[in-house]
């Protein structure tokens, strides 16, 4: 609904569609669980002859689909949520690590600078010896 009104004005059959999917949503919205929203939906559509002979006749299909499909919408929504959170994480975790990684080795080469030897750096700072090595320059 409100898409395309050109197209929906063409079909009786999808602007009734149209309508019942957006009823579903708005008793959603309203509050009720999806199946409870889309049993409501039926029921006035029918009552307002909207879709009404397909809906008598497949009204439990309709809802046990419906169900399940606006469950799987509200699934994958969530998913992408929690994906973009976990991202988000990881690339402030993955940054900390770098910036920690960069601190260790700015104060390996200053105290390289120093005369410091490579293993006493290696051995305090708990990083490999070749990465010490690797630093000096």
């Amino acid at each position: 609904k409100g898409f395309n009104a050109e197209l929906l004005g063409k079909s009786e059959t999808l602007t009734g569609y149209a309508f019942f999917v957006d009823l579903a949503r708005q008793y959603e919205d309203a509050g009720y669980e999806t199946e409870e929203a889309v049993r409501r939906a039926v029921e006035d559509c029918v009552d307002k002859s909207i879709l009404a002979d397909f809906l008598r006749e497949h009204a439990s299909e309709v809802i046990n689909m419906l169900t399940a499909e606006f469950k799987l919408e509200e699934a994958l929504q969530v998913w992408k949520e929690e994906g973009f959170e976990e991202g988000m994480e990881k690339g402030r975790e993955q940054g900390i690590e770098r910036g920690m990684e960069q601190g260790m080795e700015k104060m390996a080469r200053n105290l390289l600078s120093k005369g410091i030897a490579p293993d006493v750096i290696a051995q305090s700072a708990g990083m490999p010896l070749e990465k010490i090595q690797s630093l000096i320059g």
